[in-house]
């Protein structure tokens, strides 16, 4: 059985408050068949956003886990970068689950695909522009990212887009 674990990433500066609303993250959720187990975890809402991340993956066992990611540079005059969170996430992931795909989207996926793909070895495949037209397709595919149109994957250790 499939098991997906629905992950929205930092979207500000843990501690300042901000809640962002994950629709993307929302959206995807409502399009997972019902023979596939889903979780899903706001590491916004969280007091200890990277040890509820690794007891979610500890608890679930996920076979795909999708990372959604909003900003990659800051706002409101902030100096720190997001990228910290999409790399440790990953890792986290990798470590707790390293049989699992690891799934990037969001806005900063978009954005910044090719880079991230570089920057993040650990992530197996991106969705890039519209996660609803691509991620079910993947899940009714059972992991064969070139068969999936909108998908940025890793093959033999290369980027394919």
């Amino acid at each position: 059985m499939q098991r997906v674990l629905l992950v929205q990433l930092p979207t500000s500066h843990l501690g300042a408050g901000e809640r962002v609303y994950p629709l993307g993250l929302s959206r995807l959720s409502s399009l997972v068949p019902g023979d596939v187990a889903k979780t899903a975890l706001d590491m916004n809402l969280s007091a200890d956003p990277w040890q509820d991340l690794h007891d979610r993956l500890l608890e679930t066992a996920p076979t795909l886990v999708a990372l959604s990611s909003r900003n990659i540079d800051p706002l409101a005059g902030h100096e720190a970068s997001y990228l910290s969170s999409i790399v440790t996430a990953a890792r986290l992931v990798r470590h707790a689950a390293p049989d699992c795909r690891i799934l990037a989207g969001g806005p900063a996926f978009s954005l910044f695909g090719r880079e991230l793909m570089q920057k993040v070895p650990e992530i197996d495949a991106g969705l890039v522009g519209e996660g609803e037209t691509v991620f079910p397709g993947l899940l009714a595919r059972r992991w064969d990212p070139a068969a999936v149109p909108g998908l940025v994957w890793r093959k033999n250790r290369a980027v394919q887009y």
